[in-house]
């Protein structure tokens, strides 16, 4: 399977340039791309399947490129009737953190999707506690010759299911500018995720219990995909949790929708995902407001009285909170401002749950949207 080539930044910002979904992060030494949370127009593109973690130095230029999206079965039938041909290679999908290297100012860094974090540091220390001298070395060498190598972390304070003893195993080496990936581990002493016999049935993977599930690669076309076990699943989040509109909405402010592809009927996952697309919607209308406030602030160089004086007038008291947040610089953008706030009324429920609702503009009840759909 070819890749898209991928040199500089201004390759990948005009696909996703009037999706929301997406955010631009600056760092100090690195520009990180990734997505908050996913519509069924989402990842439309090859391009745009790339927007996950990838990450460009100050001058724009790639420096880290992490695996593409990859979709659950049966949640993208249109790329998996094209990509899953032949026989795959069947991996175990590890419950916990992909982190990988990247060359930064002429230093090995290792990071998570969203750059250099709390958990990346773990993994870091990890390594070079536990790996040989010569292994680090030729990490540094491989990441310094412009590939990203890819491991998964696990460990007690990254648990997100399954516990594990602390562990890096290797997953994968790409190319930053094709693409190409490499699966033989060349890093001694390092772990390697297990394979499974091609035969597997994915309708025994879904029976598994204490295992996240597994990773399909198909060698013709690089395709990939992912099955997780109903167990981990439901663990994860109860099924029934879609029969009330704070679970559902709480799912959705996660991006965890695409995690019911597998266990939802295709009808119960269909109306997820067409809610999910108005609340996306609703919501993005809301913080494009919010937004449209600040900018108009900050080139006018207002004082915050004023700005409170104005802006009340115009905005909600959520919004008003997410306008607060978005100047102050504690969130990237307004909309990921009013999910968080949204997703914690939600969490609460009751009273302060129905406020945040009706102050973000989401007229369309999931109660309603439901019965309405099991009419039709």
């Amino acid at each position: 399977m070819k890749f898209p080539f991928i040199r500089h930044i201004n390759d990948v910002l005009g696909a996703i340039a009037d999706k929301t979904e997406f955010t631009v992060r600056q760092h100090q030494d690195y520009t990180t791309v990734d997505y908050q949370v996913q519509t069924n127009e989402t990842f439309d593109s090859e391009i745009a399947r790339e927007c996950r973690g990838i990450k460009f130095d100050r001058k724009g230029n790639i420096i880290a490129r992490p695996f593409p999206k990859f979709f659950n079965r049966g949640e993208r039938p249109d790329l998996e009737a094209a990509g899953a041909v032949g026989k795959p290679v069947v991996m175990e999908k590890v419950d916990g953190s992909l982190i990988h290297t990247a060359y930064v100012d002429g230093k090995l860094v290792w990071m998570s999707k969203a750059g250099i974090t709390w958990v990346s540091e773990l993994a870091q220390k990890y390594a070079e506690n536990h790996f040989s001298a010569d292994t680090l070395d030729l990490i540094e060498y491989v990441t310094s010759h412009g590939w990203t190598v890819m491991f998964e972390y696990v460990g007690p304070h990254n648990r997100v299911v399954i516990a594990y003893p602390e562990g890096m195993r290797f997953l994968a080496m790409r190319h930053n500018v094709t693409g190409e990936l490499k699966w033989s581990n060349p890093f001694s002493g390092v772990e390697e995720r297990e394979i499974y016999p091609d035969d597997i049935s994915f309708d025994d993977v879904k029976k598994w219990t204490e295992q996240e599930g597994v990773v399909a690669l198909y060698p013709s076309t690089g395709f990939m995909l992912k099955m997780k076990a109903d167990d981990y699943v439901l663990k994860h989040k109860v099924k029934d949790q879609i029969t009330l509109e704070k679970n559902v909405i709480q799912t959705i402010m996660k991006d965890e929708v695409d995690d019911l592809a597998g266990v939802l009927d295709e009808e119960d996952y269909a109306k997820m995902s067409m809610y999910r697309d108005i609340v996306v919607d609703h919501l993005t209308r809301s913080a494009e407001r919010v937004e449209s406030v600040a900018k108009a602030a900050i080139r006018n160089n207002l004082e915050r009285s004023v700005i409170a004086k104005q802006a009340g007038q115009e905005l909600t008291k959520a919004q008003m909170s997410a306008l607060w947040r978005y100047l102050d610089g504690r969130v990237d953008s307004a909309y990921e401002a009013l999910a968080d706030a949204l997703c914690n009324a939600a969490s609460s429920g009751g009273a302060r749950y129905q406020r945040a609702i009706n102050d973000m503009g989401i007229t369309v009840r999931w109660e309603d949207f439901h019965m309405q759909q099991n009419e039709e």
